[in-house]
């Protein structure tokens, strides 16, 4: 997580974090969709369990949490696992509760011990009972 006033700031591009995010939910398990559109917003990335048929939609931010967080509670409507994924330095103790709060899961994205991008499940989404059968239905017609 983010330690605040830490002085090395790497300019992060937002879709850089998605090849961490691709291995949390491997090819094997999960079909992936970037970029769906959904209720006028676009889900950055959108996972559907193979076995389940359930969805997971991904909100991407490098800094903007409050803007990931308000997007990402629009997606609950017809995804059954929802996720703010940020870069660690602009993640907190105090953000993650926030995220938490509404619902969401939280996942952080940081430099491994090797350079590469990591993703890591800070908090796991709480079962949503907003889901919507028909947006639902809606989401998983970007798979066929």
């Amino acid at each position: 997580m983010k330690r605040r006033g830490d002085p090395a700031r790497a300019v992060v591009a937002e879709r850089s974090l998605r090849a961490p995010l691709r291995k949390l939910f491997p090819a094997r398990r999960f079909a992936l969709r970037t970029e769906v559109s959904f209720h006028g917003k676009s889900i950055d990335m959108l996972f559907l369990d193979r076995e389940t048929r359930r969805l997971v939609a991904v909100e991407l931010k490098v800094s903007k949490w409050r803007k990931a967080l308000l997007q990402a509670a629009v997606y609950q409507l017809g995804a059954h696992r929802v996720y703010v994924a940020l870069w660690h330095r602009h993640l907190d103790a105090e953000r993650v509760a926030v995220i938490q709060s509404h619902g969401l899961g939280v996942i952080e994205v940081a430099e491994g011990p090797r350079g590469r991008r990591e993703a890591r499940v800070v908090a796991a989404p709480r079962r949503q009972s907003f889901l919507n059968r028909r947006h639902a239905h809606q989401l998983r017609g970007a798979f066929e």
